[in-house]
Order: C-alpha cells, then sequence, then structure tokens
C-alpha cells in the first residue's frame, strides 16, 4: 500500500475513524484495532512478508522474556536474537551481492563457481523492524528495560504501520503499553 495513494488516504481515514471511536472502550480494544491495521497493511504487500514478520515478532518477544527471566543463559538467547537479526537482513538484502561479487573476483582467475543468484523479494521494511527488534533485545540485555508479557502490545510496537517503512527506529526504551497508540494521540 503505497503511502502516497488514494486506498492508503481511504485506510487511514477510516482506520482511524474507528481507533478514536474506541478510545472510549479502551486501550486494548486500540490495540487489537492496531493490530489489525498492522496486518492489513502489512499484507496488502504480500502475505508473505507478513509470515516473515510475524515469525520475526515471534522469536524476538520468546528471546527478549528469556533474556529478561533467565539469568543463566541471557547471552546465549542474545546471540540466538542477534544472529537471527543480522542473519535475516544479511540473507534478505546482500545475499545476492556477495554471490555476484564472489562469482567477480573468480572469473578473474578464469575460474567458474557454480553459485547462483537467488530471486529474493526483499520484505518491505525488514530493517527497521529488524534493528527495533535488536534495540528492544539489546535493552534488556543491559538492564534498561524489562521485557513486555504482552504479545499484543509487542506486536504493535515491531509493526507499526506508520513507521515501519521509514521510522524513525523507535528505541525500546520508550517502550510501554500505553505507548503503543500514542502516535493516535499526537497526531
Amino acid at each position: 500500500m503505497n503511502f502516497i495513494s488514494l486506498t492508503f488516504l481511504i485506510f487511514i481515514l477510516a482506520f482511524y475513524t474507528v481507533y478514536w471511536m474506541l478510545s472510549k472502550k479502551g486501550i486494548l480494544y486500540q490495540n487489537i484495532l492496531l493490530l489489525i491495521g498492522n496486518s492489513i497493511f502489512y499484507c496488502w504487500v504480500d502475505w508473505r512478508f507478513f509470515i516473515f514478520l510475524v515469525l520475526t515478532i515471534s522469536i524476538n518477544f520468546f528471546l527478549g522474556k528469556n533474556i529478561g527471566f533467565n539469568l543463566n543463559n541471557k547471552k546465549l538467547y542474545l546471540n540466538i536474537g542477534v544472529i537471527y537479526g543480522i542473519g535475516s537482513l544479511a540473507f534478505f538484502k546482500y545475499y545476492n551481492f556477495f554471490i555476484e561479487s564472489f562469482n567477480k573476483v573468480f572469473s578473474l582467475f578464469e575460474v567458474e563457481p557454480c553459485l547462483s543468484t537467488l530471486r529474493i523479494i526483499i520484505p518491505i521494511g525488514i530493517s527497521f523492524f529488524t534493528f527495533k527488534a535488536l534495540s528492544y533485545l539489546l535493552d534488556i540485555n543491559k538492564g534498561k528495560i524489562q521485557p513486555t508479557t504482552n504479545y499484543l502490545f509487542f506486536f504493535n510496537f515491531i509493526s507499526f504501520f506508520p513507521t515501519i517503512l521509514s521510522g524513525p527506529i523507535d528505541g525500546s526504551k520508550k517502550f510501554k503499553e500505553t505507548d503503543i497508540i500514542a502516535f493516535f494521540y499526537i497526531s
């Protein structure tokens, strides 16, 4: 869904109207609507990206809880999170670049490696949600924040559709369950 389109304008106006009407019902209803809005926005581009986003959010939610509450293996869970995040980013954004570079270097020596590039489609906002999740894990590890135990709020924090494409990458230090909906009160 393009930000500069009639479809997005209708989506955001309808979403904001319902969101505002739910303010009397409470934050839980607003966050459920935000979950639905984030999901629709991301699925609009490609549902396969949404599956990857949910997987990333779920892994980081699990890792965050284990970093915060499991003192024995804290470093292990952090390392898994960093490897998953940077590995995903490297694969989607740089795999073909490295394969092409590798092939070019060997072709200088008249060696033809059998490595081929893949038709990789980069998930939208991958850099933003990856770095946001990594920031969250690192802040838990440093003791700056406690991990959330609420998956709904964490999902909305990572997948917040107004910022998933162009940022900013909010620090998790600001992450509070009531802050998830602050965007709509400020704007």
